[in-house]
């Protein structure tokens, strides 16, 4: 039988996530996901692309341990760009690193299997499974109006 290649990406990405939530101890919903970048060597700054790149959320830079994000973005976008970012830094260096001479990896990169893998990666960091859980519980828990859930 032939395996599901997206159930593939979905667990290499959890299990990359899983552990970093684990290792920064992540309880708290919004994820401070600028502090675990950091607390992964990934230094992060905020610049405006120029001609060509002005639509890009970012790229690595990985000889600096760098990440440059879209400035003009909003704060939601800056927040998935740096977890999708982690998520390529953490799990695809070596394969960023043969991409390009100069190290740098531009974010334009949609339908490859990184891409959906740091994609996902980003999304159980930002919204942990457990965190989420554990919120969903305590909501359900008090009496609230339908029209305050609605």
């Amino acid at each position: 039988m032939h395996e599901n290649k997206f159930s593939s990406y979905i667990e290499n990405s959890k299990a990359y996530s899983d552990y970093i939530i684990l290792k920064h101890k992540i309880l708290l919903i919004p994820v401070p996901i600028i502090k675990i970048a950091m607390g992964e060597n990934l230094k992060i700054f905020e610049i405006g692309f120029q001609d060509k790149h002005k639509d890009f959320s970012g790229y690595i830079q990985l000889n600096e341990n760098s990440l440059y994000i879209n400035e003009n973005m909003s704060l939601e976008n800056k927040r998935f760009t740096i977890a999708k970012h982690l998520g390529h830094y953490l799990m695809h260096k070596n394969q960023i690193k043969n991409l390009s001479k100069n190290e740098n990896y531009y974010g334009d990169i949609q339908d490859s299997q990184m891409s959906i893998e740091a994609n996902i990666f980003a999304a159980n960091i930002l919204v942990p499974t457990t965190t989420l859980k554990l919120k969903l519980s305590q909501y359900k828990s008090r009496e609230c109006p339908q029209k305050t859930i609605a």
